[in-house]
């Protein structure tokens, strides 16, 4: 299947114009589950990382870690799961490290 990736600067977008709808209208639910057929080409800011513990449809994310951070250059904080094979590469990672990743939004 297809996924079509925008930018860094499309998902800085895409949360402004998410922060200005009415947190109990649908609105908010229709934009999410649109943005969760697009993919986001961005720059994380790490802050720190877990074990990720959840059920994944990706084989890929399991066993892998839950990043916390930032998206670069703004404030908008992010909690991201990377798959296992990017282990090693989170366990060297340093605080204010940046990594650039796809990302698809599956919960706001």
């Amino acid at each position: 299947m297809y996924i079509p990736v925008q930018s860094h600067e499309s998902l800085v977008t895409l949360i402004g114009h998410f922060h200005s709808l009415d947190e109990y209208g649908r609105e908010r639910a229709d934009m999410l589950d649109k943005a969760s057929s697009v993919a986001f080409d961005c720059v994380i800011v790490y802050e720190a990382d877990e074990p990720s513990y959840g059920r994944y449809e990706s084989e890929s994310l399991k066993g892998g870690r839950r990043v916390t951070g930032t998206l670069k250059d703004t404030e908008h904080k992010f909690t991201v799961d990377l798959p296992a094979e990017m282990n090693d590469a989170v366990q060297e990672m340093m605080p204010n490290d940046e990594f650039q990743t796809t990302l698809i939004i599956e919960k706001w």
